[in-house]
């Protein structure tokens, strides 16, 4: 069975600069005093408001999450990130490249049979051109919206039903 995975960045996606100068900000920063300080800087970094927006994404579509973002190597990311309320499957990050696309294109040669069941959203252009359709980007200032939920749910279920029109020409030639 086939999988479809999302790539998810974090900084400009699950938080973003309007976030950073808003009441819930300074609200999380006060009430996660005595938190260790590198789960702190990370657990404040993330907009719980984001989270609900990547579950619809993630329950709509049954995606699995696979984290991109340089917070990547945060020994309690994924502890965060489920404490948060995300739902659904994380199926690792990206290793250790530094480029974020060419680190996308090594876990999909790595992992996937088919290259087209993927989304990626991030808040930087995507110069890839094998990738631009599979790619959604935010904007910094408001980070993920309704909007690029919908984008990634319409990518998600596309590429899902491309991969299976291709599997069943496979068994029917």
């Amino acid at each position: 069975m086939k999988h479809c995975y999302l790539f998810l960045d974090i900084d400009g996606v699950l938080n973003s600069d309007e976030y950073f100068h808003s009441e819930q900000f300074n609200h999380n920063i006060d009430n996660s005093e005595t938190i260790e300080p590198s789960t702190r800087l990370l657990l404040v970094n993330i907009n719980p408001d984001t989270i609900p927006i990547i579950n619809k994404v993630i329950k709509e579509t049954n995606c699995r999450v696979v984290i991109t973002s340089k917070w990547r190597k945060h020994p309690k990311l994924s502890m965060i990130l489920k404490g948060l309320g995300l739902a659904g499957r994380m199926r690792g990050d990206i290793g250790d490249c530094i480029d974020q696309l060419e680190g996308i294109q090594a876990w999909l040669n790595k992992h996937c049979e088919f290259d087209d069941n993927y989304a990626i959203i991030g808040e930087k252009s995507c110069d890839r051109e094998s990738m631009v359709k599979h790619y959604v980007q935010t904007d910094w200032t408001k980070g993920i919206t309704e909007k690029n939920a919908n984008q990634l749910i319409r990518i998600l279920k596309s590429s899902v039903l491309q991969v299976r029109d291709t599997y069943i020409n496979d068994v029917t030639d």
